[in-house]
Order: C-alpha cells, then structure tokens, then sequence
C-alpha cells in the first residue's frame, strides 16, 4: 500500500502488486526546475512504465535514462505543442512548460492526447487539463494524477473532451500492463 489513497484506489481497480519503483526525485526535480506532486510520486513509484485500459501512459520518469532525458522529453512534447500554438491557436489560454504557469504532461494517449497540470501555484494543488496535439482542451479539474485517473476509470470525471473514450476507459476491470 503507499500513503496515498487515491493510488490505492487505482491498485485496487487495476488489481495490479507488483513491485515498487525506486525514483530519486531529487534530481528530477531540479532537472525539471519544479517540484513533482506527491500523488505523481506515489503513482510513479507504485506503477512502472506502462500502459493503463491499453490507452493511457505515464510521462514516467524511469522511462529515461536520467533526470535530464526525462525533462527533454516533456520539454520535447512542450515544443511541439508550442509551435502548433505560435502557428494556429495563439490564443490558446495556458502557457506551455517552461513558461511560468505552464501546461506540463503528466500522461499522454495513443491518440496524441496530454493529461497536463496547470503549473501554477504550489505542485500539490496543479490542476489537470486535457488537450490533443492541435491544442483543442477539455476543462481544468481540481486535482491530481492519481484522483484523476481513478475518476476517469470510474467514469466520474466528466470530460466531454474524452467522451469518445468513455467505455474504454471504464471497462472492467481496469487494465494495466507494465513495459
């Protein structure tokens, strides 16, 4: 069990107990130049790199050799999203990581969908916000990554921005498969 309820709930959903990841946040954190929510840690930690209900994977940080290729790859999907918004959505409503209050990914969909945290304000209270490669968004909702996915797994986190995803998301039991 880790101290976070919401990643319990998420084990219990997936029926996944498998082996914890040791991460050193540390370095991640100042690579990043931002503190990391501890529901974020406490997922990473309690879930290897993966794929839950075969769509949604986590920007996790053992999926990089070390703290600066994790950051390269959320800044890579920043980039992108950025020169998509420069072009055709200038106003597009949020900043893009590593502008201050930014859209930084926590999780990404096969179909080029982001979850993001609004970085804003302390890391533990950022927001979550959907949006797909053309900077289309759903809305901002209050809370993290781990409650985030819980709901979306439940079914009680209306984003009509995933509607189209809804009986994949919330087909049981819920899936998980570690890389």
């Amino acid at each position: 069990m880790s101290t976070n309820p919401a990643v319990d709930d998420l084990r219990g959903l997936t029926g996944w107990d498998g082996g914890r990841a040791t991460i050193d946040w540390a370095p991640l954190s100042e690579a990043l130049g931002l503190g990391v929510p501890d529901d974020f840690r406490a997922l990473t930690q309690a879930f290897p790199y993966g794929v839950f209900q075969e769509w949604v994977r986590l920007m996790h940080p053992t999926n990089a050799p070390d703290a600066a290729s994790w950051v390269a790859n959320l800044r890579g999907a920043c980039d992108g999203l950025r020169l998509w918004r420069d072009k055709f959505v200038p106003d597009f409503g949020y900043g893009l990581y590593p502008e201050p209050g930014g859209l930084l990914p926590w999780a990404e969909m096969d179909n080029e969908e982001y979850f993001c945290w609004v970085t804003q304000g302390p890391p533990n209270d950022w927001p979550t916000v959907v949006c797909n490669r053309a900077l289309e968004r759903g809305d901002a909702h209050p809370t993290g990554a781990a409650r985030f996915l819980v709901g979306l797994f439940r079914g009680t986190v209306d984003e009509p921005f995933l509607a189209d995803w809804r009986d994949d998301f919330t087909r049981t039991p819920v899936s998980f498969e570690a890389f």
